[in-house]
């Protein structure tokens, strides 16, 4: 039987914002200030896909905020933002990256946009 694959791939600053405009709907901790260091986080083999965030403090703050969404919550940020833009989706299938397919692309994506 035919399968269809789609590969929608986010350029990370995307990724930050649909993050941080996620956590600000969801009533979530977000803090102030400038967006330091993110990307894809290293993890062991099998591990879900995880970003991390770090949010520099604004003068007179508290330290760094490090935010991280992985796995089902990642999937659900950018699922979301594929349907504001009217990105079309299967109806039926898994929306969720196979175990293969988001090494090659992540590989991809950390080399072409400079994430370590």
């Amino acid at each position: 039987m035919p399968t269809e694959v789609r590969h929608i791939l986010f350029k990370p600053t995307e990724v930050v914002e649909a993050v941080l405009a996620h956590r600000r709907a969801q009533n979530q901790a977000t803090p102030s200030g400038q967006v330091g260091e993110f990307g894809i986080l290293e993890r062991p083999a099998g591990a879900p896909l995880a970003f991390g965030i770090q949010v520099l403090p604004d003068r007179g703050t508290a330290g760094a905020f490090s935010i991280v969404v992985e796995g089902v919550e990642l999937v659900a940020v950018l699922l979301s933002v594929c349907r504001e833009r009217k990105i079309p989706l299967p109806m039926r299938g898994s929306n969720y990256p196979s175990q293969n397919m988001p090494n090659r692309g992540l590989n991809h994506l950390r080399s072409r946009h400079g994430i370590s």
